[in-house]
């Protein structure tokens, strides 16, 4: 049996259900993204220094790395990309995980990096750790396709990519035909050019040699208030999903929904800005 509704968060893995299982109506494509109104305020400088629990540099960019530590997530090569970079940069990564591979991932910054380019420390709440990242300098999304091999690592659309665009951080990426074109198109940041270290730590170089300043980030936050935030893509979803449900009954206008499309739309630290 097929069902009658598929709902898929990218729009290349949305292509492949359709194909792949011969489905009779369209996938409905609802981005991982975030809705406007659950952004928090920004907090008061100072915060993401204290809920890392350190201080952090003020002659090193500070490259952010937040969420799951997987095993689709190789920090192997994290560490080596930043361990070679040509730019004074401080990994500061907020992890959650198997408790035996964070404290891998945390034994090794330590000991490649040193206390002076990077530090590890568990996840916080998500509203306290988004509310400061604007004082970072990059976030960094990492999901190459030959650490896991599947659909859903290569087409990857992590939450976490939009989080840190909505806070206006400039995003280092790996090679997902998911992320390069939007990254592109939008101006957002660097993607790596494959799975290598060596690649990732190119993107890393490129993001910073940049000036990441206050206007790239205000350009950054406009991008996703403008066309990748959540309220873009319900309206046309909903309609869908609505057709499709329940066909002969009509659906009510959504007022108050600006219009967008996540394809097609007409910096000194964070610190500092």
């Amino acid at each position: 049996h097929l069902p009658d509704l598929v709902i898929e968060s990218e729009p290349n893995r949305a292509a492949e259900r359709l194909r792949y299982y011969r489905l009779q109506h369209p996938v409905v494509v609802i981005p991982n993204t975030i809705p406007l109104n659950t952004m928090p305020n920004r907090a008061p400088v100072g915060t993401l220094s204290a809920i890392a629990g350190r201080a952090l540099p003020v002659d090193r960019r500070i490259l952010v790395f937040t969420g799951g530590l997987h095993p689709c997530v190789p920090y192997e090569r994290i560490v080596e990309a930043v361990a070679e970079s040509s730019v004074p940069v401080f990994l500061l990564a907020f992890c959650h995980g198997q408790p035996q591979r964070v404290e891998a991932f945390r034994a090794l910054v330590e000991k490649t990096l040193g206390p002076a380019r990077g530090f590890v420390r568990p996840s916080v709440p998500r509203a306290l750790l988004l509310s400061c990242l604007w004082e970072a300098d990059a976030g960094l999304v990492y999901y190459p396709f030959d650490a896991e091999p599947t659909i859903n690592q290569l087409y990857c659309a992590p939450t976490k990519f939009f989080e840190y665009l909505a806070m206006g951080l400039p995003v280092v990426t790996s090679s997902n035909p998911s992320l390069i074109p939007i990254v592109r198109q939008f101006g957002l940041g660097e993607c790596a050019a494959d799975d290598t270290p060596a690649a990732l730590r190119d993107a890393i170089d490129r993001v910073f040699t940049r000036d990441t300043s206050s206007s790239w980030k205000s350009h950054i936050r406009s991008v996703f208030a403008c066309s990748l935030a959540y309220e873009h893509h319900t309206t046309t979803a909903l309609d869908t999903i609505c057709a499709t449900l329940e066909p002969e009954r009509p659906r009510p206008p959504v007022h108050g929904i600006p219009q967008g499309d996540i394809m097609n739309t007409p910096r000194s630290s964070a610190r500092r800005s």
